[in-house]
């Protein structure tokens, strides 16, 4: 019987280290609370567990944090992209106006480009309305004489 006593006191001791020993066993019978937030932030299906316990605590956990790693990769990513993008848009957009800028000063003018289009070709423009509004051309009628050849009714005597 001695025997026997001391055969179920080396499997106790041995099953007591085993459990002591290996954490997943004692993670998976001890309880603990999870929360639904980090279930639900962690996309983790916990129904087939019988109760919550530490070691479906620590995997969502982990997946947790996975999860906000990547999702922080990911903005990251977009806060790239978008400054790329914007560096882009406001380079286009600076050259348009530079563009803008560089035909504006063709046609008025500006300090670095004393001749114009619009320079150029203002003497003629007023020339040419100053000779048709004052300069009449032979056979040409005045309103007085349009006015007496019309009866002044608009209609032609």
């Amino acid at each position: 019987m001695k025997r026997f006593y001391d055969v179920l006191l080396v499997i106790v001791a041995i099953v007591i280290i085993g459990v002591l020993g290996c954490n997943t066993l004692v993670d998976k019978l001890t309880p603990a609370d999870i929360n639904k937030r980090a279930v639900d932030y962690a996309k983790i299906d916990v129904s087939g567990e019988l109760y919550p316990n530490l070691l479906e605590a620590r995997r969502i956990k982990d997946e947790v944090i996975l999860k906000h790693r990547d999702a922080q990769l990911d903005l990251k990513r977009l806060a790239e992209d978008d400054q790329i993008t914007y560096a882009d848009a406001l380079a286009f957009m600076n050259n348009s106006i530079n563009d803008a800028e560089n035909l504006q000063a063709l046609f008025i003018g500006d300090e670095s480009q004393p001749l114009s289009i619009l320079g150029l070709l203002a003497p003629l423009g007023v020339g040419t309305l100053l000779g048709q509004r004052f300069l009449k051309r032979p056979g040409d009628k005045s309103p007085a004489e349009v006015a007496v050849l019309t009866n002044g009714n608009g209609k032609t005597a």
